[in-house]
């Protein structure tokens, strides 16, 4: 697949994934070629245009953002904070899931978690990680 053939793919993903129906212009096209020139060693992927067009759907539905957040701008046209919103979207799949009611009353009773994906930990360990994940989210919105 050639570049134009590339970037015209990633184009109609990007309308199926936010809805939006807006022409590949040749300021557009430039936009995607940037993009993907952006890391020339590990180069954004579809893949990642649909991780990171989900964590900002995500966050525009718990209120954290507006609509402006899947603007073609905001997400081809700012290639460092895609990849600052990917980086936040891997970490937070990488992140067990863990039900903060239980991880308390656990603490509470010096009691341990135990998750396939990191082993055993303390339950205070969980909650601190969440915690400072939940921080890390602030931090970004607080860039925006």
């Amino acid at each position: 697949m050639d570049k134009r053939q590339e970037i015209e793919a990633l184009h109609a993903l990007y309308c199926e994934l936010t809805g939006q129906q807006i022409f590949l212009n040749l300021s557009r096209e430039s936009e995607w070629f940037e993009w993907l020139r952006f890391r020339r060693h590990l180069p954004f992927t579809a893949d990642d245009l649909r991780a990171v067009i989900a964590h900002r759907q995500r966050r525009l539905r718990a209120g954290e953002v507006t609509e402006a957040a899947l603007k073609f701008s905001k997400v081809v046209g700012q290639p460092d904070f895609f990849e600052e919103d990917l980086g936040v979207e891997m970490a937070r799949r990488r992140t067990p899931k863990v039900d903060a009611g239980r991880a308390a009353v656990l603490a509470a009773t010096g009691r341990e978690v135990r998750s396939a994906e990191c082993g055993v930990r303390s339950a205070g360990e969980v909650l601190a990680a969440d915690e400072a994940f939940k921080k890390l989210v602030e931090f970004r919105k607080s860039l925006e």
